[in-house]
């Protein structure tokens, strides 16, 4: 199973579960610390390839858009927590306009697929 598809449970609160089991299937972990643990990896992981390539951010993290994909299944309510685990991370800055888009996985599909698509004259994309 795919692991966003494993936090989808439908009606409870907003579609994520609040606990996921280890793979042991004993322990569980609150899925919020998982996320924030997560993002908070990824952050760090970015941060080190722009020191490692010599990439200069003047404004930090304030420098970067964030674009994160969740499953087309998931609610509002649940992009709504993602949303909130990024600010937690410190992925995010609040006060910047769309600093982090959270967008569903078909609509970035469709447009990699366009931009990745060479289209000869009269084609179309649909």
């Amino acid at each position: 199973e795919s692991f966003k598809m494993v936090l989808y449970e439908e009606g409870g609160d907003g579609g994520i579960r609040e606990q996921l089991l280890c793979s042991d299937g004993i322990r569980s972990y609150p899925t919020k610390k998982v996320f924030v643990a997560a993002l908070e990896f990824i952050k760090a992981s970015i941060f080190d390839v722009f020191h490692k390539r010599n990439i200069a951010l003047p404004n930090g993290i304030d420098d970067i858009q964030w674009m994160l994909t969740v499953p087309a299944i998931w609610s509002d309510t649940a992009k709504h927590k993602m949303e909130a685990w990024a600010i937690q991370a410190k992925l995010i800055n609040r006060n910047i306009y769309q600093h982090l888009r959270i967008v569903y996985e078909p609509e970035c599909a469709s447009i990699s697929c366009q931009a990745e698509s060479a289209f000869d004259v009269g084609e179309r994309y649909i």
